[in-house]
């Protein structure tokens, strides 16, 4: 490191330095911190701005939450962190040393505490097992949280995937405490979870209800897979869990998810992704009457309205059931939807006029499920829809019914960026001009519109 401060980097404020190294890659925060005595201190803070723990991956990217950045901790600064490092990680932090720094002045400007998948792994009976670090890392936020130790921090990632280990249970009260003494924070925690762990039944001693406040939560990405079809000899299994074979699980699984959402008003982001894309070739699932579980369906609709402060609704495949229309609450402005979709489904979106929606995706795969299409196609004709007042509109997949694209471009005069395959020859004759970036990003731009 060198031994001269550097006297102009002196004369700028300390603001001023955190603002300079905001934006540097890894590899520039480790060499300034090894060759700039005067920035050594502020390219440390920033190096503990986010603390990931687990296998880096952007599990959130593109689902309304973007996950902070890979950031390891040792001697390689590694982009990766393992056990081993999560180990010295924990170590370092605990001393409160390192290498001539104070890691606990370094730790109050600690933004984002990610925790990934890593920390657990099935054992020899099948069962999963949480890695014995996950416990160490639940006190010693937790214990950090209550303490007061963590003033900056901003986010809190858990991606927890099937199940969920008693040993959260330091860190989830840690938090509690912390928004019944400030109801306003501006801590955001988000899940990643499988909707298994929701269900008493399905994992008696994991229970998404039984170790997390649901009212906690500002972001929810949950995963499930919904199945009517007992191969392999599961019948005598799923008759035990009441399961019946036209529905399978679908009713426990709205059951439970209401029960989720429910005590969940501080939601922000909510995903659900069905792991069912393809129907027709899944051995798993037969498609059945949507009014055996309409009852179930209007309860989690009504539930899902009641979420006030839902900005971004996402959901992907199969959400129970082909023909069911989700309609968000007014207050959410990022829409989207992965299909596959019936007919049905297109009908009820025509009629929905999403007030408050001004990002809009709709992607369609189809996989000719059952008889949703007659000998003329869709047999839809779907120009007039009655959502308006959106600003961008992406759409992708199949085409799906004639001319809802069309109905929909031309109903929302205020559109301003559209992605999708569309005719050139008609968007240039409506006024748009197409774009690509460096990056291979295509869209079609009003002409009107000098940026996105």
């Amino acid at each position: 490191m060198s031994t001269k401060p550097n006297k102009k980097l002196i004369d700028i404020p300390t603001e001023i330095h955190f603002l300079i190294t905001l934006h540097l890659s890894l590899n520039d925060l480790f060499s300034l911190l090894l060759t700039c005595q005067t920035l050594s201190s502020v390219a440390h803070q920033q190096l503990y701005s986010e603390l990931h723990f687990g296998v880096s991956r952007n599990v959130f990217e593109n689902r309304g939450m973007t996950l902070p950045r890979p950031l390891g901790v040792g001697d390689d600064f590694h982009i990766r962190i393992n056990p081993e490092k999560t180990s010295r990680l924990l170590e370092t932090i605990n001393s409160g040393k390192e290498k001539g720094f104070n890691v606990m002045d370094s730790l109050r400007y600690t933004r984002s505490l990610v925790i990934h998948e890593f920390l657990f792994h099935f054992s020899l009976n099948g069962r999963y097992r949480y890695h014995a670090r996950f416990k160490e890392i639940s006190l010693t936020f937790g214990r950090m949280v209550e303490n007061g130790e963590l003033p900056g921090l901003r986010r809190v990632f858990l991606n927890l995937q099937d199940v969920v280990s008693q040993d959260i249970e330091k860190l989830r009260e840690a938090l509690e405490k912390r928004f019944e003494s400030d109801p306003d924070t501006s801590v955001s925690v988000a899940l990643r979870l499988t909707a298994s762990a929701l269900n008493r039944e399905f994992r008696p001693e994991y229970s998404l209800l039984s170790r997390i406040n649901p009212g906690i939560l500002t972001h929810l990405d949950v995963q499930f897979s919904i199945r009517n079809v007992w191969a392999d000899g599961l019948e005598r299994e799923a008759e035990k869990l009441g399961l019946t074979t036209e529905t399978g699980n679908a009713k426990p699984e709205i059951e439970h998810l209401i029960k989720t959402l429910s005590r969940a008003p501080r939601l922000k982001v909510l995903r659900l992704e069905s792991l069912l894309r393809n129907s027709a070739s899944n051995p798993q699932y037969e498609i059945f009457d949507i009014e055996i579980i309409r009852k179930e369906l209007e309860r989690l609709q009504t539930t899902i309205l009641g979420l006030e402060k839902l900005e971004t609704l996402v959901a992907c495949g199969v959400i129970f059931h082909h023909s069911w229309f989700i309609i968000p609450p007014p207050s959410v402005r990022i829409l989207s939807f992965t299909g596959p979709f019936s007919g049905v489904w297109y009908e009820e979106f025509a009629k929905q006029p999403l007030i408050g929606v001004e990002d809009l995706t709709i992607e369609y795969f189809d996989d000719r499920c059952g008889d949703w299409e007659n000998s003329d196609g869709w047999g839809l004709d779907l120009e007039e829809v009655a959502v308006e007042g959106l600003k961008g509109f992406r759409f992708g997949g199949y085409d799906g019914p004639e001319g809802w694209v069309d109905g929909l471009i031309e109903k929302n005069k205020g559109l301003k960026v559209v992605r999708g395959d569309i005719g050139v020859g008609k968007m240039h004759a409506a006024g748009w001009r197409f774009c690509c970036t460096g990056g291979g990003d295509e869209y079609w731009l009003r002409r009107n519109s000098d940026k996105l």
